[in-house]
């Protein structure tokens, strides 16, 4: 069963129907089926950010929501709902990278004659609802429910009939959009208190209605001060709507930083689409903010403290039926073998022909899989994680590692298995000398640059080499294991930082930390690694 997510906002010129539109674009590019309803009678226009794709003379042509509910007025009550046929008037809308196309009703027909504004202003609302019209949008509701994960509702600003059924009556997930303005901060937070309230009182079942406060156009940049102030008042202001789902863990003003849509004077003129032309990478974009949207709604409010924490992962697992796995730089095939085999075992749905992609971005690899609706994401994660490691620092029988490097072969060599980038596949060769590891760590690291910063990574990372060389607990198969995290340390400390290289090095970070674990704490290595974490840590802003 799907949801309906209306978007509102008590004034105009808060970027709402973008929002929207560019939500929609990401939920259609993960894999959801969605549809949009152009509730904004008196203002209609939704197709206009997607003129790129559609042909604007065509969908003006056709009829819409208007059209429908007119016929609707005119019908006997006893065959009202079966009057609308609503899925004629669906324009299907196919965006780049998309696994599912967008659905739109348009408001209404528009011709030259403005017949259209004549049969908005002679709907009459309040004759319609009473007499039976409730039930037909009740009706529609539910059918659209059916048919789509998500029904995305642009509704009229202000306080009117028409905002009423889209604040009230429709929604299971109401997004307000403001600015920081008080009158438009207050008549939002007003609108929704009315709409949990009046949402108890609709001859309909209905679960509490959650609202998502979230603030736009809102400019960081010119005046910071002011900003941070105004972020502190939205904290404050929207407490009790925070405190519905909220957890009290998570800072409230952390949260609207991170929520809020930044001002773009670039995307401020016209109807574009910044999760396509700019896309969703850029913190201070509007793309990655429209994503953290996105996910907090694709999660259901139920891990939204992850979006501070571990914000790549809760967007990997809001992919409809699909899991993403990173892999650090390079595939070592037993270790590929060891953790496939091990989800595998764990999730029988999974099998080799679950994997779609396997792609090169940046300093990793990222494998994508097919999965089922039931199919617990992070768990298949935490497992592959396990196999994988297990798999580089164990080793394998001659017999396993023969299995591991077929299986990789045959993926690799698969019709139905994308394979972009150029992917390395590599072993480590059991037989190597750890002076050859040293050697290899150091052509890494002379590599940094002289800059200041990467200066000062490449003086921890020879002192932790010659730490781990002088180290008399470790064997040198471990000693091996923990030079090659140094060298992963020292790849990505050579690229432009982003989320990416954060993760890889985090990863190798972690890794140290647990070989530092079964030293004696006042071991040499022990302590300089200690010592010299902070500086490796702050260079990867980690």
């Amino acid at each position: 069963m799907g949801q309906v997510i209306t978007f509102y906002s008590y004034k105009g010129g808060v970027g709402r129907t973008m929002a929207l539109a560019n939500i929609a674009t990401i939920l259609a590019q993960w894999g959801y089926k969605t549809l949009l309803v152009d509730w904004d009678l008196e203002a209609p226009g939704l197709e206009f950010y997607f003129q790129d794709y559609i042909k604007l003379q065509n969908i003006a042509a056709q009829e819409g929501l208007v059209d429908l509910l007119s016929k609707a007025e005119q019908t006997e009550h006893e065959t009202l709902a079966e009057s609308v046929a609503w899925q004629e008037a669906i324009v299907e809308i196919e965006v780049p990278e998309a696994r599912e196309k967008i659905h739109l009703i348009t408001a209404g027909q528009r011709d030259k004659n403005g017949q259209y504004f004549d049969r908005v202003t002679n709907l009459d609302w309040d004759s319609f609802y009473q007499q039976q019209g409730g039930f037909l949008i009740e009706s529609l509701r539910s059918e659209w429910k059916e048919h789509y994960d998500y029904v995305l509702i642009d509704s009229r600003t202000g306080i009117t009939d028409i905002g009423g059924i889209c604040t009230i009556q429709l929604p299971d997930v109401l997004v307000l959009l403001f600015t920081a303005t008080e009158q438009s901060l207050k008549g939002a937070t007003k609108v929704a208190s009315k709409a949990q309230r009046a949402q108890w009182d609709l001859p309909f079942d209905r679960a509490s209605l959650t609202c998502l406060p979230i603030p736009s156009r809102f400019d960081f940049n010119e005046e910071f001060k002011v900003s941070q102030e105004w972020l502190n008042h939205f904290s404050e202001e929207l407490k009790e709507i925070y405190d519905d789902w909220l957890p009290t863990t998570v800072d409230r003003k952390k949260f609207l930083e991170v929520t809020k849509i930044p001002y773009s004077s670039y995307f401020s003129f016209g109807e574009k689409l910044p999760v396509i032309e700019q896309g969703t990478t850029d913190p201070t974009g509007l793309g990655y903010a429209y994503e953290n949207i996105a996910a907090v709604i694709v999660d259901g409010f139920e891990s939204v403290d992850k979006i501070l924490s571990n914000r790549d992962s809760l967007v990997r697992h809001s992919l409809r039926n699909k899991l993403r796995i990173h892999i650090s730089n390079i595939i070592d095939p037993r270790a590929f073998g060891v953790a496939f085999r091990n989800i595998m075992g764990q999730n029988p749905d999974i099998t080799p022909d679950s994997i779609q992609s396997i792609e090169k971005q940046g300093e990793e690899v990222l494998i994508t899989l097919e999965v089922s609706d039931h199919t617990d994401k992070a768990k298949v994660e935490r497992d592959w994680n396990v196999g994988y490691k297990a798999g580089l620092q164990e080793g394998q029988t001659d017999h396993h590692a023969q299995d591991s490097e077929t299986l990789i072969q045959n993926i690799f060599t698969s019709e139905h298995i994308f394979v972009s980038g150029n992917v390395a596949i590599t072993t480590r060769d059991s037989n190597i000398g750890i002076k050859e590891v040293i050697k290899q760590v150091k052509d890494l690291v002379s590599q940094l640059s002289n800059e200041p910063t990467q200066t000062e990574l490449k003086d921890a990372l020879i002192r932790l080499q010659l730490a781990i060389e002088a180290d008399t607990e470790m064997s040198d198969e471990e000693k091996i294991d923990a030079l090659e995290e140094i060298k992963q340390i020292a790849a990505v400390g050579q690229s432009t930082q982003n989320e990416t290289t954060r993760r890889v090095a985090k990863r190798a970070i972690t890794v140290l930390k647990g070989m530092m674990v079964g030293l004696n704490a006042t071991s040499k290595l022990a302590l300089t690694f200690e010592e010299l974490l902070p500086s490796i840590s702050a260079f990867f802003k980690i």
